[in-house]
C-alpha cells in the first residue's frame, strides 16, 4: 500500500500556529504526509503531540546580513556592535524554523568544524556570543558613537518575498532600542540588485548549496563583489589554498580558518540563521521516507510498514 493522500505547498505565513488542523487530519488518518508544514506549536502540551509527527530537514542554506564597508561601518567595533545587538531569539519566536548561527557555513555540512549554533527550543536564553547588548554599547562608545550619537541613518535592504520584510523590521527595531541606531528598511528586486547594492549599508541575503562544499558559502565574500570595501589578504589566501587542497580534511580546515577571519576577526558579515523545512509524517506508519538537505522528495517507494496496526 502506498501513500494516496497528500497536502502540498503549505506555508507558515498562511497558517496560524494555533491552528492544529493539519495535525488532526494526520492523526485521524485523513492525510498521511504534509510537506513544508507550519512551525511547531509553542505550548508544551501541543508540541508533545505535534513532535511525534514532526520531521525536520535542515537545509544547506545560510542567511546573513552583508555589510558595505564604508564610513562608520569600516570600523570593526561598529560592525561587531551591530552583530551583538541582533535579536535572534525574536527571530526564532517569529519562525521556529530559524536556527541561529554564528558562522556562515550551515551545520548541515557533515564533518566540517562549525562555528557555534544556538538551539532556542533547548536553551531559551541566548548565549553571549549571540546576544550581548551591553558589550555592543561598549564597543559603539569605544568607536566614538555612544548611544548611536554621530552615526547616520543606515539602510538595511532585503527582497520582498516571504518573511523577509518582517525579519528586517525585527532587526532594525532592536538596533534602535539597544544601540540608538536609526535604520531604514528597503526592498529590492533581484534582477536589479547589483545596480542598487551600492546605495545600501546592509542587505539580507541567502546562500543555498546543492553540494556539501564550504567554499560555496565563503568565496562570494572574496574580492569585494558582495562586500563593498572588504579585503583581507589572509582570507583570500586561505580560499586559494582550500581550492587547491588534496583532501577533504585539508579543505575543511582551511575553509574553517577563512570563515573564522571573515566572521569572528573581521565581522565582515553578520550570520543570522539557517533554515529548517518541516514535514508532518508518521514514520511509525510509513517507511522509506528519508530527510535530505534539499527538502526534495518523491512519494514513489514510500510504503506502509508491515508491522503497522490500524
Amino acid at each position: 500500500m502506498h501513500i494516496d493522500r497528500l497536502i502540498v505547498s503549505m506555508h507558515t505565513n498562511f497558517i496560524p500556529q494555533q491552528d492544529y488542523t493539519l495535525f488532526n487530519l494526520i492523526a485521524s488518518g485523513q492525510v498521511d504526509w504534509v510537506p513544508h508544514a507550519p512551525a511547531r506549536p509553542q505550548t508544551e502540551k501541543a508540541r508533545a503531540s505535534y513532535e511525534k509527527l514532526w520531521q525536520p530537514e535542515e537545509i544547506m542554506a545560510s542567511y546573513a546580513i552583508y555589510i558595505n564597508h564604508n564610513g562608520p561601518l569600516s570600523d570593526v567595533r561598529v560592525r561587531r556592535a551591530l552583530a551583538l545587538a541582533l535579536p535572534r531569539d525574536e527571530l526564532w519566536q517569529f519562525n521556529s524554523y530559524f536556527t541561529p548561527l554564528q558562522g556562515i557555513v550551515p551545520p548541515t555540512l557533515p564533518n566540517y568544524p562549525h562555528r557555534d549554533i544556538w538551539l532556542p527550543h533547548k536553551s531559551p536564553t541566548p548565549p553571549p556570543q549571540f546576544f550581548n547588548p551591553e558589550l555592543a554599547r561598549q564597543l559603539l562608545a569605544e568607536a566614538g558613537f555612544p548611544a548611536g550619537e554621530g552615526l547616520p541613518t543606515f539602510t538595511l535592504a532585503g527582497s520582498q518575498s516571504g518573511a523577509v520584510p518582517t525579519v528586517l523590521n525585527i532587526i532594525t527595531q532592536s538596533w534602535l532600542n539597544e544601540l540608538g541606531i536609526q535604520v531604514e528598511t528597503a526592498q529590492f528586486e533581484w534582477n536589479n540588485f547589483f545596480n542598487e547594492m551600492p546605495s545600501f549599508n546592509f542587505y539580507l541575503r541567502v546562500t543555498i548549496a546543492n553540494i556539501p562544499n564550504p567554499l560555496i558559502f565563503l568565496t562570494p565574500f572574496d574580492g569585494g563583489q558582495l562586500l563593498r570595501g572588504y579585503h583581507n589578504h589572509n582570507f583570500s589566501s586561505l580560499l586559494r589554498q582550500a581550492e587547491a587542497s588534496a583532501t577533504l580534511e585539508e579543505l575543511f580546515a582551511l575553509a574553517s580558518e577563512a570563515e573564522r577571519i571573515l566572521v569572528l576577526e573581521d565581522q565582515a558579515v553578520i550570520p543570522l540563521f539557517t533554515y529548517v523545512y518541516a514535514n508532518l509524517i508518521n514514520l511509525n506508519k510509513w517507511e522509506s521516507w528519508q530527510p535530505n538537505h534539499r527538502g526534495l522528495h518523491t512519494w514513489v517507494g514510500i510504503r506502509l510498514r508491515d508491522d503497522y496496526v490500524f
